[in-house]
């Protein structure tokens, strides 16, 4: 991967971090939504959208629960 392309991903990887998230539990359904809250740019937004789809789609476990994950963009 050519280092820009990592400066990005990093730069990416860090306002994803450091952004507002909220977690909401649904027990009956059986899933935890983590809403993560719009980032600085349309590009960036595009880019959370298909990250959280893709790590919707692992259909992950929180640990020590039964609650599959779901992630969301959020305005």
């Amino acid at each position: 991967m050519p280092a820009h392309h990592r400066d990005e991903a990093q730069g990416l990887a860090q306002q994803i971090m450091s952004t507002e998230a909220n977690l909401r539990p649904d027990p009956e359904a059986g899933t935890l939504t983590v809403e993560i809250d719009s980032l600085s740019t349309p590009r960036d937004n595009t880019a959370l959208e298909h990250l959280c789809a893709e790590l919707t789609e692992t259909q992950t476990l929180y640990p020590g629960t039964k609650l599959r994950l779901i992630y969301k963009k959020v305005s």
